[in-house]
């Protein structure tokens, strides 16, 4: 079903035709592109770890998230409990035309932590279509970098202004 432009009334009759094309479809129009906005989303059940200086994939199956979306703005997040041994973290979002995104820098180099990892980020003008989003982290320097289980990846199209 596709919107119809409301009509400008004059002084012609209201008819029940009008009613079921300008108020009837146009909210049903709208009650579906909520119902059907594009979204994936994925929560670990295990560690991920690198010691990688350079960014890597998360997890290249998993945190590889596509969407088909209809040109609306996308809401991608993140969300994680991280160990870093003995210097800073990157966490980034590689998005589909392989532009990373840094969203999310870790603590100062040289200075350990454990703590929590978190963004939210939205990619606007995007094209209606598929999308993908994939999770990638590194290590400034030496050490491991550790994500625990449970950490949550999402992409949520939105349906409108917010």
């Amino acid at each position: 079903m596709a919107w119809t432009t409301p009509k400008t009334w004059s002084s012609e009759p209201l008819t029940s035709s009008d009613l079921n094309t300008y108020i009837r479809d146009n909210q049903a129009y709208l009650l579906d592109r909520l119902e059907s906005s594009a979204q994936h989303y994925f929560r670990s059940s295990g560690a991920y770890t690198t010691t990688s200086a350079t960014l890597v994939d998360v997890d290249a199956t998993n945190m590889n998230l596509t969407i088909n979306t209809t040109g609306g703005d996308v809401f991608v997040g993140f969300r994680g409990w991280v160990i870093s041994g003995s210097s800073g973290y990157e966490i980034a979002v590689d998005l589909d035309s392989g532009t990373s995104v840094t969203l999310m820098m870790g603590v100062p180099y040289g200075t350990s932590y454990t703590g929590n990892a978190s963004f939210i980020a939205i990619f606007t003008g995007l094209s209606a279509g598929s999308h993908s989003f994939k999770l990638q982290f590194r290590r400034f320097s030496s050490g491991t970098m550790t994500l625990y289980p449970s950490c949550e990846f999402f992409a949520v199209e939105t349906v409108g202004d917010f």
